[in-house]
């Protein structure tokens, strides 16, 4: 079962324990220096104290986990509004971008055109 925490003897005695009762409890118990009384008391002490702590425990754990999904929720939220705003912006943005390079490539055919017609100039010019 373990080890329990009496805090003072039930019979009057100028000892207190302050060692938790384990093997030299369990003497002290046979040779009559501490009753059952006392030993049943501390047990019932100390069991109320760890259902206590586990109670607080489960506490704790439960709120953790409430913590937990209400932040996993948070981020899920989160994460499909920042979806729908990039999706929202790639929309925006398209159209300017196909824009830019339908320009760009007027520009390089124009470019083209330049060169070949500057040729043909010289080529005149030339003749």
């Amino acid at each position: 079962m373990g080890c329990i925490m009496p805090t003072l003897l039930e019979r009057p005695t100028p000892v207190v324990l302050t060692t938790k009762l384990c093997a030299s409890g369990v003497q002290w118990l046979e040779s009559g220096v501490i009753g059952k009384s006392t030993v049943k008391s501390a047990f019932t002490e100390e069991k109320a104290a760890f259902e206590a702590e586990k109670k607080s425990e489960e506490w704790g754990r439960e709120g953790l986990r409430s913590k937990l999904r209400a932040a996993e929720e948070f981020l899920s939220k989160e994460r499909a509004e920042w979806k729908e705003v990039c999706k929202k912006d790639n929309q925006r943005m398209y159209s300017p971008r196909s824009k830019i390079t339908d320009l760009e490539a007027q520009i390089a055919t124009l470019k083209r055109r330049l060169r070949t017609l500057k040729r043909t100039r010289s080529m005149l010019r030339t003749s």
